[in-house]
């Protein structure tokens, strides 16, 4: 007797689970049936009854390692035993997180078929697509591993970007239930303009009507629920707003306590006192807006870089990561931010721990 492959399940159970409704193993059954009856084949529902126990199981497992929201399960107002489940949120959906659901055909499918769309598109736009197509399906497909990426699916709140992405091509407004680092939970409407990764998480901007705020930004992994709001805003997303988070290092920008508006990039300059610290600067640049201002000079051991941003705390821990080899030589107020934390550092290596 023939049966669905296990892809052609998944999709099915996926599907089911996504679709807001609690669904029970009848209701999958039943479909499982009927996509059997529709390609002409014959199966008795009982066929299906342990595969839709092991997929159930499967499907959690997965939702677990991958750090995501279990499934909701609830029973049958009739009948107690009857367990009946459906994804945490509508419109969710487990599949690019099957290790085993995409197959070596699959992999080849989809490079043939990018090659083929290079008689149309650039060459060097193709192969950036395959790069980063070929880099997300490594982990599902059944294949050699051979690039690594910071992007994992272990992190939280992953599985809202799809939702989030769809709400700012429809420039929609959202009503967000949030939970910050230490802080109480609460619900506010927002319009999201922008997904950004850095540091290995996932922010969205965008507007937050409460403060007017139009560069509001939230760790997906602090988002406790997403729906959409019942009043839409009629905010338009501003002009160039991808190009602001140029100058940005990071996530966080401040902000005039009087006028409420980002401060202006400011040029910054930074000395470098030995040949290896040079070459590293200028081989790995700080940011892309990064000159040199001053060439290193060998017999005085020193040269100068700028680069122009929005001064923020990422900012200052970039530099710091980058050793002793590096002075910010101005503005004078970033300047002394950073000798307020080195001076800071510096008390507490010359404090000695206290034993255990």
């Amino acid at each position: 007797m023939n049966f669905l492959s296990n892809k052609e399940r998944w999709e099915i159970l996926d599907s089911l689970l996504s679709s807001g409704e609690a669904v029970s193993r009848n209701d999958v059954t039943a479909a499982f049936c009927s996509a059997d009856l529709s390609c002409g084949q014959v199966t008795q529902k009982v066929d299906y009854f342990d595969l839709y126990r092991k997929d159930i199981k499967m499907f959690r497992d997965t939702l677990k390692k991958s750090n995501l929201p279990d499934l909701v399960e609830t029973s049958d107002g009739l009948d107690k035993r009857c367990k009946l489940f459906r994804y945490a949120d509508p419109g969710f959906s487990i599949l690019p997180y099957l290790h085993n659901f995409h197959s070596k055909a699959d992999f080849r499918h989809l490079n043939d078929w990018l090659n083929k769309l290079s008689h149309d598109i650039p060459s060097d736009l193709i192969n950036d697509i395959k790069f980063a197509v070929s880099s997300r399906l490594e982990d599902s497909c059944k294949i050699d591993k051979f690039i690594e990426y910071s992007d994992t699916n272990k992190i939280k709140g992953q599985h809202f970007k799809p939702v989030l992405y769809d709400a700012i091509q429809r420039t929609a407004t959202l009503l967000i239930k949030y939970k910050p680092f230490g802080q109480d939970e609460s619900s506010f409407v927002f319009v999201p303009f922008l997904l950004k990764q850095y540091n290995d998480r996932w922010f969205v901007f965008g507007y937050k009507p409460e403060n007017k705020d139009m560069y509001c930004n939230l760790a997906l992994d602090r988002i406790v629920c997403i729906s959409e709001s019942e009043t839409q805003l009629n905010i338009k997303r501003p002009e160039n707003y991808s190009l602001y988070w140029a100058n940005v290092i990071g996530v966080t920008t401040l902000k005039d306590r009087n006028t409420g508006l980002p401060y202006e990039p400011v040029d910054i300059l930074i000395g470098v006192h030995t040949i290896k610290d040079w070459g590293y600067i200028i081989t790995k640049p700080l940011h892309s807006s990064q000159t040199i201002s001053i060439p290193f000079n060998g017999e005085k051991n020193y040269g100068q870089i700028k680069i122009t941003v929005r001064v923020n705390r990422e900012l200052n821990f970039k530099i710091l990561s980058l050793g002793p080899g590096y002075v910010v030589e101005s503005p004078y107020f970033v300047r002394n931010k950073m000798k307020g934390m080195i001076s800071t550092l510096s008390d507490l290596y010359n404090t000695e721990p206290e034993e255990m």
